[in-house]
């Protein structure tokens, strides 16, 4: 082969080398300030975020709903300022404390006497009053229009016939029970006729039942 033949051969082959290297010093990248190519890098996967806590689901304690401490009721013990006086029945249980009953028994021994159909219209709450030097007393009064039943004894008190009279009633006088720290009582009865009025001389006072009395 002669030596044009040769160089006719190589001349293509190194022109094909020379586009290659210049596709190559041309091809994709960063060129920073200096005009130097940087390769351009693929940016990593970025590591899962930590999942956010979960919220507790527990509720929030509620904020204690017992109210502070109240005054005792009536027939329940506590400061005597504070409670209802009651009234003892002696026609029914000496121990325990009646607010508005619908009826009183006045004459304890026999029976002949009492308040009915009682319709209470004010039943005060205890107040101290009296001097700091004696001691301050519970003092209320309780109101009602009823009836006043008297029997008339004739012959005799147990063959009698009871007559009904429209009274008002007053209670007070207010006493401290000894069976029970703070229960206090109404002590007297005061009636005023409002019609017809019993035989004269008829007890228009009345001394309730005191707890201790057998």
């Amino acid at each position: 082969m002669s030596l044009r033949t040769l160089g006719r051969g190589i001349l293509p082959v190194a022109a094909l080398v020379t586009a290659g290297l210049t596709l190559t010093a041309c091809g994709p990248g960063n060129n920073d300030a200096s005009g130097s190519a940087t390769p351009s890098s693929s940016p990593s996967a970025s590591s899962p975020s930590s999942p956010a806590p979960s919220p507790s689901s527990s509720p929030p304690s509620a904020p204690s709903s017992s109210p502070a401490g109240s005054g005792g009721s009536s027939g329940s013990g506590g400061s005597v300022s504070e409670s209802v006086p009651g009234v003892i029945d002696c026609g029914k249980s000496l121990s325990k404390l009646e607010i508005r009953p619908k009826s009183i028994l006045l004459a304890c021994s026999d029976s002949t006497a009492g308040l009915q159909n009682l319709t209470w219209s004010h039943w005060g709450r205890n107040t101290l009053t009296g001097s700091p030097d004696d001691g301050p007393t519970p003092s209320a009064t309780a109101t009602a229009t009823g009836e006043f039943f008297l029997n008339d004894c004739d012959p005799d008190c147990a063959t009698g016939h009871a007559h009904t009279y429209p009274v008002k009633v007053t209670l007070s006088v207010v006493n401290s029970s000894p069976l029970k720290s703070g229960d206090t009582y109404f002590a007297r009865a005061s009636l005023t006729w409002q019609g017809a009025k019993p035989p004269a001389g008829t007890k228009t006072t009345f001394v309730l039942q005191d707890p201790t009395a057998s």
